[in-house]
């Protein structure tokens, strides 16, 4: 897998890798596949999504922390106030995400979805919380300031289902496979680690050229595919 991202890292304009799963601290040799990333010339920096649980990140001085929350309608009201205090007495940036229609979760998806704007409209009016723009990020998120009870945290708000982000979005995916996927709900990825491993690189780089050319925003948010087969 870390040739497949070396191949990207140096055929296209990627410099930023992130590593996602399902739980990328379960799987063997990760020490040393991240060892091979940060050895490939262009790769500016190294990420991970994790429940935490193998990791001191807090202790080891790994920066910056951000915590990832899944919105859900029977909870929000709850939980998303005490993740702020949370956040907010260990200095992290919490990114609240819309739940989106997936693999066997889809109907789950549907009865808890809750729009971000819902949220935070309940932050301003229920709560008295003050929300004022922060600087833009990198990724898909709108990043915003939120005030409460004194303390100030940084959150992102990943808006897939009512604030499409597809236009500004640069990302590439490597699933678990290897496949190159332009989406997440891309339904045609490019085999790209089968090829480079059954040494079939004539013609790889147009055939990737034209795949990135076909990249379109997807026609809803929905996917058969499981979030740990895709690496959501």
């Amino acid at each position: 897998m870390a040739a497949a991202v070396g191949w990207a890292v140096r055929r296209l304009p990627v410099t930023r890798v992130k590593i996602t799963g399902g739980e990328p601290l379960l799987r063997a040799g990760l020490v040393s596949f991240v060892r091979a990333l940060a050895g490939e010339p262009g790769v500016g920096e190294i990420s991970m999504t994790t429940n935490g649980s193998r990791l001191s990140a807090l202790a080891a001085g790994l920066a910056p922390v951000k915590l990832n929350a899944v919105l859900r309608r029977s909870t929000f009201e709850s939980d998303v106030p005490a993740l702020l205090e949370f956040a907010s007495e260990r200095g992290l940036e919490v990114r609240f995400i819309e739940l989106m229609r997936t693999g066997p979760a889809a109907a789950f998806a549907t009865d808890e979805f809750v729009s971000s704007r819902e949220v935070r409209e309940r932050l301003a009016l229920g709560l008295g919380c003050a929300l004022e723009p922060s600087e833009s990020g990198a990724g898909p998120a709108r990043r915003l300031r939120v005030r409460i009870q004194g303390v100030e945290v940084v959150t992102g708000w990943i808006e897939p289902i009512s604030h499409s982000f597809c236009g500004g979005c640069r990302r590439l995916r490597l699933d678990s496979r290897g496949d190159l996927r332009r989406c997440l709900m891309d339904p045609e990825p490019l085999p790209l680690l089968a090829r480079l491993e059954a040494g079939d690189g004539d013609g790889l780089e147009e055939d990737v050229d034209r795949f990135l050319l076909g990249r379109r925003p997807p026609l809803s948010f929905e996917t058969p595919r499981s979030m740990a087969a895709i690496g959501g």
